[in-house]
Order: structure tokens, then sequence, then C-alpha cells
């Protein structure tokens, strides 16, 4: 189960009022999963972002001014400009990350590394590029 703390907001109840509850996530993420979107009806306020090492930052969704995709084939990356900083996603086939977060439904990406991308080619016996399956290799920030 997700335990980082996004929220989603339900239904008006019949005061009226917006009511709160965290998003959870009924299946564990597979090893090589960068990202997850959030339920139908779900609307995350913020994104996580998740380092191999450990470290964590999140970001709201409120902040994003700017949000930028890169197909270069050997650069490929998502720039987020928010009111406090930057954050670059590189890896392969991030249209998807890209669509994900203009549409506000990306509840977090995580940096996958290297040996479980190659043992994730090796299972599958394809191309990331053919499969269009998003892999992030690398999240870092910028005056964040």
């Amino acid at each position: 189960m997700d335990k980082a703390q996004q929220f989603r907001i339900d239904a008006y109840e019949k005061t009226g009022k917006q009511k709160l509850e965290p998003v959870r996530s009924s299946a564990q993420p597979m090893p090589f999963q960068s990202y997850q979107l959030a339920r139908e009806g779900d609307i995350p306020l913020a994104i996580d972002f998740r380092k191999l090492d450990g470290h964590r930052f999140g970001m709201a969704y409120s902040q994003m001014q700017k949000l930028e995709y890169d197909p270069d084939p050997v650069n490929e990356a998502v720039v987020i400009q928010f009111s406090g900083g930057e954050v670059r996603i590189k890896g392969v086939n991030l249209e998807f990350i890209y669509e994900g977060l203009l549409s506000r439904r990306l509840v977090w990406v995580k940096e996958v590394n290297g040996q479980l991308l190659e043992r994730y080619r090796e299972v599958n016996h394809t191309e990331h590029k053919k499969a269009q399956i998003p892999l992030i290799t690398r999240v870092f920030s910028l005056n964040c």
C-alpha cells in the first residue's frame, strides 16, 4: 500500500463541503514501475518524487507553472517548472508521464535502477520503445 501523503477530493457531501482522504494504491508496484496514476475520480494534490537512494520530495500541483516534454531519443526529458524551482525527469517513453502531469493524474514517479531495466527487458523480450512503457532513470530538482 502506498504510504505517501497524497490526497484526493471526494464528491461534495450533503453539507456541500469537500472531503479530503488519502489516496490508497491497492496493488504493490512492480520493481520496474516508474509511476502511479490516480484512480478514476481521485485528484492528487501533489506529486511524490522518489529517488533510488530513498530520498523523496513532493511538489504541489497548484505550484506548477510550466510543463515541457523533450522527445529527443538521446536525452528524453520532462521538465516541470514550479514556483519554487524546477524538477527534471530523464528516461525513456516519457510522453505518458508528461500527459499524466498535464492531466494532473500522476501521484508519484520513481527512479528505476539499471539492473531492473535490464531484467525487465529480458523478461518481456521487447524493446521499451516498442512497448511504450515509461521508465524513469533519473529525477532531480533545481532550487526546490
